[in-house]
């Protein structure tokens, strides 16, 4: 009979086992980069434990599996040009490495005695060659690993050293490494820079700490590494370095969504001090931006499915994975916008929805009005960031073509913040009343259509008033000019000033260069081929230009071409001086010096007219899909 003839032709030897089900894509619980090829380019590895695989994905798109049936890994590290896979099935670690043919082939073990949960590869000796660190529960213990001779020295740290991490604690220059010690805290065992660790030293006592990762990072810019762990599935807790390597009770830093899936990466001190912590969540990822004790909110970021792991990349960034797909992420400094609260009461969509931030009471604390679905819902800031609502009333608002726009101001001289909200062709005082409710005042028509309600300061302890721009922000639609509004104390509007009658004006700002308390007026508006800035300041009853910029003249005519439709005003180099901001899709300019009477102005591309390819925030190296 030939080779391979029967009911399984080929195939007889796979008929002879029983069969089963085998999961192809695979769920990633820890992740590695490494040049397995010494291509230059880097292939990415995953351990998925449920699934008892070791998945590889190539640049060009191609990837393989081995299957570790029965023999239960746990963890992996990344040698030069190989891999080494922890096993407890029996206890040991695999090594692999890619074959004459490009697939990933086992070639040798190293026998443990008992189960390695964390693996680490990480140069103890300074010798060029990394040592394997890895993490013995089961045997309170944790190893160094010289792979090349397979010899192995074990260094107790407490009951449970379940994960770790590897850093210099103590500017010593000799890697020292921080075990999670769950739940009773971290154990430190500093390295003496020959391979060797020193005996562990119990450190912030934490009985909150459980098994979902750790990571060395600077919290607090002083330069030293502290120590974040998870508590749970709602919290990070930071232990902070004195700067000698000893590490303070830790701080508990509460997360609103449940963390899934296991690991945290911790980024770079932002300029602002803020620090961003990664942590699996149920759509993808979140990253949650804190200083000190609190967070400031969140960035999440959806992905394929829910996250599974999340870890540093050797290369100072990150990599993120679910079932059958895994992502590497670079920081760099951007601009991006954080939830910082959540109501499901408040929903709707760009058109119906309009958001301002102001005092609503005498507190410190920033509060919110916000218009939606015919609603406007006023909400007291809280010590815990929350938001409390304190006040909503229903309005039948036109927003057949244009969304609310809304200011918080007190125009009524009354000390009482009131609210301001404009639709289309017509403006709304919601206004204080003495038992701290508000009351509807009757509508005010505008001259031109609303698109921005712009509180003004009149002067000390004088009611506000509030600037009106009735052009979109692109420029395209709408009237010309603007005017300035002034309120009596029943709130009835007394008085509209009318401004730069025949422009077509599309930003407006009230600023304070002479630190008078009195606020003066930027108003940003296009010319038949220019666009212009014009300082106005007040006289007896009106504004009048103190000065008027043309941009293109600035610019030295480069950004003639380009039609402005934004404009904003802020300290935006923190020298105290405000800038103003003009934006267009091509292009942004900063103008400075205004204070001065100098302007000066900066030019900044925009995404759209250059090559996006170098600014994605994230780059999807590798996906493993069923085929």
């Amino acid at each position: 009979m030939q080779r391979g003839a029967g009911p399984c032709g080929p195939l007889t030897r796979l008929c002879a086992d029983e069969g089963r089900w085998q999961a192809i894509a695979p769920r990633v619980d820890d992740a590695v980069a490494v040049d397995l090829d010494a291509d230059g380019e880097e292939e990415y590895v995953v351990v998925d434990r449920q699934g008892e695989q070791l998945a590889v994905a190539y640049p060009d798109g191609a990837r393989s599996s081995v299957f570790l049936t029965a023999q239960g890994p746990t963890a992996i590290a990344a040698l030069p040009g190989e891999v080494v896979v922890a096993l407890s099935a029996p206890p040991g670690l695999a090594v692999f490495g890619l074959d004459e043919s490009g697939q990933l082939t086992r070639r040798r073990d190293i026998a443990l005695s008992d189960p390695a949960t964390a693996l680490a590869a990480s140069d103890l000796d300074a010798d060029g060659a990394p040592e394997l660190v890895a993490a013995m529960p089961d045997a309170h213990a944790i190893a160094v690993i010289d792979v090349a001779a397979a010899t192995l020295r074990k260094y107790a740290a407490g009951t449970n050293p379940a994960l770790f991490d590897v850093g210099d604690i103590d500017g010593d220059e000799h890697l020292d490494v921080v075990v999670l010690d769950a739940p009773s805290g971290l154990q430190v065992l500093r390295g003496t820079g020959d391979g060797r660790l020193r005996e562990a030293v119990a450190e912030s006592a934490g009985s909150e700490l459980q098994v979902g990762g750790i990571d060395l990072a600077d919290h607090d810019g002083d330069g030293d590494l502290d120590a974040f762990t998870h508590a749970g599935q709602d919290r990070v807790l930071v232990h902070r370095n004195d700067g000698d390597g000893r590490f303070s009770t830790p701080i508990a830093l509460p997360l609103p969504a449940p963390l899934e899936g296991r690991g945290l990466a911790v980024g770079p001190v932002a300029d602002s001090g803020f620090v961003g912590v990664s942590v699996p969540s149920s759509g993808g990822f979140d990253v949650w931006f804190g200083k000190g004790s609190v967070w400031l909110g969140r960035l999440g970021r959806a992905l394929e499915s829910a996250g599974t792991w999340i870890g540093a990349s050797a290369d100072a960034g990150m990599l993120v994975g679910g079932l059958g797909f895994l992502y590497r992420f670079a920081y760099r400094a951007a601009g991006s916008a954080l939830e910082v609260w959540r109501s499901e009461d408040i929903q709707g969509d760009i058109f119906a929805t309009s958001v301002t931030t102001g005092h609503l009471d005498d507190d410190v604390l920033l509060d919110v009005a916000v218009f939606d679905d015919g609603r406007l819902t006023l909400l007291r800031g809280r010590a815990d960031r929350g938001l409390e609502p304190i006040a909503s009333l229903e309005l039948e608002l036109d927003l057949a073509s244009w969304p609310v726009t809304l200011a918080i101001a007190d125009v009524t001289g009354d000390g009482r913040p009131d609210v301001l909200i404009s639709d289309i062709t017509r403006a709304w005082l919601v206004q204080a009343t003495a038992d701290g409710g508000y009351a509807l005042r009757s509508p005010y028509m505008h001259k031109g259509w609303a698109s921005q309600l712009v509180p003004v300061r009149t002067g000390p302890n004088e009611p506000a008033a509030v600037l009106v721009i009735p052009t979109s922000e692109s420029g395209q639609t709408g009237g010309r000019g603007c005017s300035l509004l002034r309120f009596s104390e029943d709130g009835a509007v007394t008085e509209a000033i009318e401004l730069l009658g025949s422009e077509l004006v599309f930003g407006g700002a009230a600023v304070d260069f002479d630190e008078d308390g009195i606020d003066e007026l930027l108003l940003a508006y296009h010319g038949s081929s220019t666009t212009f800035l014009a300082h106005m300041s007040p006289e007896i009853d009106t504004y009048v230009a103190d000065a008027t910029h043309d941009l293109v003249a600035l610019t030295g005519g480069s950004v003639g071409a380009i039609r402005e439709f934004a404009f904003a005003v802020g300290d935006l180099d923190g020298d105290g001086s405000v800038e103003a901001v003009v934006a267009s899709v091509k292009a942004v300019v900063a103008v400075s010096g205004l204070a001065e009477g100098t302007p000066v102005v900066t030019i900044t591309l925009t995404s759209r007219s250059r090559d996006t390819s170098a600014t994605s925030t994230a780059t999807v190296i590798w996906m493993l899909r069923p085929r």
